[in-house]
């Protein structure tokens, strides 16, 4: 079994690959943007330093893979607010990319996640 994950390197994503990989082959594709390295020490991991901007690194990172979990996002409100393009880039295009990617390698399923800055600090 073939896992990616995108955005592997943050706390979520390397929380799912350490849980993988015991179980199976795993490959993190994160641009280090909010993420790092050392939160995959030790890992039995392949770790791709590219962003899901890229498409050509997101059709080489699942190829191959079983089971995608994208977490690969632009998080930070205010940032978003500051810089929309790069949001766009990163969150919409970016999820296409590995939307597009998977499809074309024949994953078996993939896992999208959000955050809850999307409901906005509303009541």
């Amino acid at each position: 079994m073939k896992i990616l994950i995108t955005g592997g390197a943050g706390f979520i994503g390397s929380h799912i690959a350490e849980y993988y990989s015991r179980r199976g082959e795993v490959v993190v594709l994160d641009d280090l943007r909010s993420g790092h390295r050392r939160n995959l020490a030790g890992l039995d991991c392949r770790f791709i330093e590219a962003s899901v901007t890229d498409p050509v690194a997101v059709a080489g990172a699942v190829e191959g893979a079983d089971y995608v979990f994208h977490l690969a996002a632009m998080v930070s409100v205010p940032e978003t607010i500051a810089r929309p393009d790069e949001c766009m880039a990163i969150n919409t295009q970016g999820t296409l990319n590995v939307l597009e990617a998977a499809s074309r390698a024949g994953v078996k399923k993939l896992c999208f996640s959000s955050s809850a800055a999307v409901y906005g600090d509303g009541p």
